[in-house]
């Protein structure tokens, strides 16, 4: 059930950092990831392994210490394809 989700919270950050642009040097801070999901979805710690995941997969960026996140210039494209896979486009 935490892998299930882990993967949930990763697909809702990159369709919220994709959906607002936030691509390298525009990013947000990472409190900002939870805002528009359920109460019962809001968990920092599944959103903490969500982002740790997507970093290792070169997905999102870090800045400013890891208080912020955007997503990685140079995988826009991978981002994207793996987004309309998910949404079924």
């Amino acid at each position: 059930m935490a892998k299930e989700e882990t993967a949930r919270m990763e697909m809702h950050i990159l369709n919220k950092l994709y959906r607002q642009t936030n691509i390298g040097e525009d990013y947000i801070p990472f409190h900002d990831i939870l805002q528009g999901l359920k109460p019962h979805e809001r968990s920092m710690k599944t959103a903490k392994d969500a982002v740790k995941n997507l970093h290792k997969k070169a997905l999102v960026e870090f800045h400013k210490n890891s208080d912020c996140i955007s997503l990685h210039r140079k995988n826009v494209q991978e981002i994207e394809r793996i987004l309309r896979e998910y949404n079924g486009l």
